[in-house]
């Protein structure tokens, strides 16, 4: 199964380092945003003697023997990924549950399936051997073969060594020595992102607000006329019968023009005030590429609200345990689509209405560049008028250089639209990073890593259902799908492997790595890699015609906190070291009570953050943040979770008319 490319993307990618857009186009096959050409292992969906899993099966069991990892019986936090998913058909109104199968669960060859694999092949030969009178040009290749196996499982041990003592390292140094300084991080931006917003000019007026909320309040009716529709249809073909300004006007009101100059403006000036790196709370929806797919947008959002969702549902107060929901909007917000406009003037007055359980994270496509080649400053100038569309662009596009690169989900999710490049980065560092960031700076030789963040891919854990680049000549030794290598999207994107991931998140005390940025042709539009600790989410249902799913992820806190693992699969880190030293990675215990482990690790408190009185805003009490914060019990401001996620789909209308 493979992804499509856009040799164009390619291209629009140099030119953001180049300055200017060259003439020449990459050849190759297509994906979302342009993938290169690079070399890939072609390893089993499954691992040898393992049996073989059908959907029907118990899916914990499956999953566990797919992914070679045991369920805990006890975790001081832990993120759990539901191997059941939801999925919802708008034409039929049909909903169902299904389990994951191999085009989403990736897994990786490891050394002792080598071994296994290397058995079975000498057995092979011998047998081979034996009952035949093989020509010695065979017998020569088969010999050749068992030394490229060999040399291949001997590759793979030492990057798994190499590995797993790179994790042990991280997690010591992150829980002995960075732990605190991440979370006085974190507070201050808190702070200063509080007072900024109540200060004179970050303050928003009231006026602009009460639109942000009226706008909120049109795209839910909009919506929900879009799901009462007898018949489903591709999002271009939404309204063809009406107006070109039909949408506009109904989500903005006939003076739209103005009213998303107004949100635009007071959505910068919220970016502006807060950090680089935003700090999300559970319950939370994460939300992948939209592309301008407004309809398909919303009937995905209402297609799953929660009676207790007071942004996109009721004005209930919580699904959970009184936590409001919150929502990860992951880049890539136009370009492409019909209603490009309409898309990004509804994320911004949700951001205005809701400035704390809204956050839009910057993808590839939030830069002037790519905008110019692909749609966004036409429909801007097309929708608007020529001298209003070229004011409205370029304070979007100036809005888009404040976006934030990152988010960071209970400080255990991390959510970056493209990848974690070279992995060489932690978030201390990106917390410190000043904006605005235009496409002249992101190109500057020392800014790559963060040109990484928004371009970077994965590389997949198995060839078969590789999602980096679909190229079907897969040659290399295990050790392959390992490390980091050029993408062939641009000069400077790079593909990191199963280590890279593994080892950054346990530098920086995650246990999950979420990200959009690539579609998957017939694919649910979501998938799970690296073992279990790196997430794919597309929201774009159908894009250019790729027949996929849209999806997002509902990430909570895990109430039965591991008691029933009935459908699903644990993917859990601890930092008990003498139990990671001891090798058992995938089944570590709880650490005791008082332990260092126990009182240098975890999430925020329950409610996402620091106490509530360090962020009222109140005059004596932030002004000695850094005192009480020293005088804290850090496990006071880390107290251990559970997190859960869960994929959330919306069915391709293609899928549904081919069956």
């Amino acid at each position: 199964m493979q992804l499509s490319e856009y040799e164009d993307d390619a291209v629009a990618g140099d030119a953001i380092a180049d300055g200017a857009l060259p003439s020449a186009r990459r050849k190759g096959s297509k994906d979302d945003d342009a993938s290169g050409s690079q070399k890939e292992l072609c390893t089993p969906r499954r691992r040898p003697g393992q049996p073989n899993w059908e959907p029907g099966a118990d899916s914990a069991q499956s999953l566990t023997a797919m992914s070679g990892m045991a369920p805990e019986e006890t975790a001081a936090w832990s993120i759990r990924i539901e191997t059941l998913y939801d999925r919802f058909e708008p034409g039929t109104k049909k909903r169902s549950k299904l389990s994951f199968d191999a085009n989403v669960l990736h897994n990786r060859l490891t050394p002792s399936d080598g071994v296994k694999q290397q058995v079975q092949l000498d057995s092979d030969s011998e047998s081979s051997a034996s009952d035949v009178e093989s020509p010695s040009g065979l017998r020569s290749a088969s010999a050749l073969q068992r030394k490229l196996h060999r040399k291949g499982s001997s590759r793979s041990m030492n990057v798994e060594v190499a590995t797993k003592w790179a994790v042990v390292t991280a997690k010591v140094i992150h829980e002995k020595v960075l732990a605190l300084y991440s979370v006085s991080n974190i507070v201050l931006d808190r702070v200063r992102a509080d007072r900024c917003l109540e200060s004179k000019n970050g303050r928003i007026k009231g006026s602009v607000k009460q639109r942000a909320q009226e706008v909120v309040k049109r795209a839910k009716l909009l919506g929900n006329q879009a799901r009462k529709q007898a018949k489903d249809c591709f999002h271009g073909d939404w309204l063809q019968d009406c107006a070109d300004d039909h949408v506009l006007s109904e989500l903005f009101g006939k003076d739209y023009g103005d009213t998303i100059t107004a949100l635009a403006k007071a959505a910068k000036t919220v970016f502006a005030c807060q950090p680089t790196v935003v700090e999300a709370a559970a319950p939370c929806r994460v939300v992948g590429d939209i592309h301008g797919q407004l309809r398909d947008l919303l009937l995905l959002l209402l297609s799953y609200v929660s009676g207790g969702d007071r942004i996109i549902g009721s004005t209930k107060a919580s699904i959970k345990g009184g936590a409001p929901m919150t929502y990860i909007f992951n880049g890539d917000f136009v370009d492409r689509g019909a209603h490009q406009l309409e898309t990004i003037g509804l994320l911004l007055a949700l951001k205005v209405a809701f400035p704390k359980n809204i956050w839009l994270i910057r993808g590839n496509h939030e830069d002037r560049t790519m905008n110019e080649r692909y749609g966004f400053q036409e429909e801007c100038t097309r929708q608007l008028g020529e001298e209003m569309g070229k004011k409205t662009h370029a304070l979007l596009e100036d809005v888009f250089d404040y976006l934030p690169l990152a988010a960071v989900l209970e400080e255990r999710v991390l959510v970056v639209h493209g990848g974690i490049g070279r992995g060489d980065w932690d978030l201390n560092h990106l917390r410190t990073v000043e904006r605005p960031l235009t496409s002249e700076v992101l190109a500057q030789e020392h800014n790559r890593w963060l040109l990484n963040i928004l371009w970077s891919d994965p590389i997949a854990d198995d060839a078969h259902n590789d999602i980096s680049d679909g190229m079907s000549d897969h040659s290399e030794c295990p050790s392959e799908v390992c490390g980091v290598h050029s993408s062939g999207r641009n000069e400077y994107s790079v593909r990191f492997g199963w280590n890279v991931t593994k080892s950054f998140c346990a530098r920086n005390g995650l246990g999950l790595v979420v990200r959009s940025h690539q579609c998957r042709r017939d694919g649910t539009g979501f998938s799970v890699m690296h073992d279990n600790m790196l997430m794919l989410v597309f929201s774009a249902r159908d894009y250019e015609g790729m027949g996929n799913d849209s999806a997002t992820l509902l990430i909570d806190y895990d109430a039965a906190a591991m008691t029933d693992g009935s459908d699903s699969a644990w993917h859990t880190e601890t930092f008990d070291d003498a139990h990671i030293m001891s090798g058992s990675f995938e089944s570590t215990a709880l650490p005791s009570e008082g332990s260092p482990a126990a009182t240098m690790s975890g999430t925020m408190s329950s409610a996402g953050g620091p106490p509530a009185a360090m962020l009222s805003g109140e005059e004596g009490q932030n002004s000695s943040v850094s005192m009480e914060l020293a005088g804290m019990p850090l496990s006071f401001l880390m107290e251990r979770k559970h997190l859960t996620v869960r994929a959330q789909v919306l069915a391709s209308l293609t899928k549904s008319l081919a069956s």
